[in-house]
């Protein structure tokens, strides 16, 4: 009983050490969603002029962008866990 407790409470390090071994680490999964932030922002900029994270067709073009950006960059990461990767 006390193995799979010990095994349950050590997956975050296996992720984590799996991740680093297919190249991604926190640094890298920021940078990632920052960069993929600036972008999606901008691409909001290039067609209307300005962003307005209020509203709804400024929110569908930027996350569009955004989860390109990132399906593009990381195909094999669900983004919640590139989000919790970058925020441990």
């Amino acid at each position: 009983m006390n193995s799979s407790i010990s095994c349950c409470t050590s997956i975050p390090k296996v992720l984590l050490a799996w991740a680093d071994n297919a190249g991604m680490n926190k640094i890298k999964a920021q940078t990632l969603l920052n960069s993929a932030d600036a972008l999606a922002v901008a691409d909001v900029v290039i067609q209307y002029g300005h962003y307005d994270a209020d509203s709804k067709a400024h929110g569908e073009v930027y996350m569009r962008t955004f989860i390109h950006k990132v399906a593009q960059e990381a195909p094999d990461w669900k983004l919640g866990d590139l989000m919790a990767l970058a925020h441990s």
